[in-house]
């Protein structure tokens, strides 16, 4: 998973209606400030040189385990219990090691967004532009973002503008961290007439990598 620094500006929202935007492989537009699913991110490294948020490389295979949102009904969760499961194992075409979820059944459809992992990314450089990572649709479809809570607008999320990816190769998946950015409002009080839609400044949990819940088949993340 890569981060880029590049001179755009952040998403502007109108009211409560954010406005949409547009935003292992390279855009020469962008700066290099990578943000890698490699290793723990320990600082920022000169534009140009990764700098890696988890290892999966020589890492041993993980146990599998479902999908899971607090909430779903008990009924909900015995379901996804038997029908989802997301681990970390060698893949075909993959560097190494990489994260395989499995959703066999379709999911409940309230929440919208649910985890597939919790990066340990609870900081981001505020030059930070752009999140990138290899992935592969082996079945079916998946609708993927990234984001989480936000301290500016006091406990809404904020997330990256969704990308829908369907069976077939690996490819590169970008979101941008400043173009097209969405939010919700749990805290509707606070920032609702904020004229821009702002992540990397204020983030206040750690970036999740998330599904719609629409989506279903099985996904390969390198």
């Amino acid at each position: 998973m890569s981060i880029f620094q590049t001179p755009s500006h952040p998403t502007r929202s109108r009211g409560e209606s954010p406005e949409t935007g547009g935003t292992s492989g390279r855009l020469l537009a962008f700066l290099l400030l990578a943000l890698l699913l490699s290793r723990p991110l320990q600082g920022v490294e000169p534009a140009g040189s990764p700098t890696v948020l988890e290892d999966f490389e020589g890492t041993a295979p993980s146990k599998a385990v479902p999908l899971w949102h607090w909430r779903w009904t008990a009924e909900e969760k015995e379901l996804t219990a038997r029908t989802t499961s997301v681990m970390r194992e060698s893949l075909p075409g993959a560097t190494q090691h990489g994260i395989r979820v499995r959703v066999t059944a379709p999911l409940p459809r309230s929440p919208e967004w649910i985890t597939i992992w919790n990066t340990r990314a609870d900081y981001l450089p505020p030059e930070a532009t752009a999140v990138r990572f290899r992935a592969k649709v082996a079945s079916g479809s998946f609708t993927l973002t990234c984001g989480s809570a936000t301290a500016y607008f006091a406990c809404s999320d904020v997330w990256a503008k969704p990308v829908t990816l369907h069976e077939g190769d690996w490819t590169t998946v970008e979101f941008s961290l400043l173009q097209g950015l969405e939010r919700n409002f749990r805290r509707a009080i606070f920032s609702s007439e904020s004229p821009v839609i702002q992540y990397t400044r204020w983030i206040q949990e750690p970036l999740r990598l998330m599904l719609e819940s629409s989506s279903q088949g099985e996904l390969w993340i390198d």
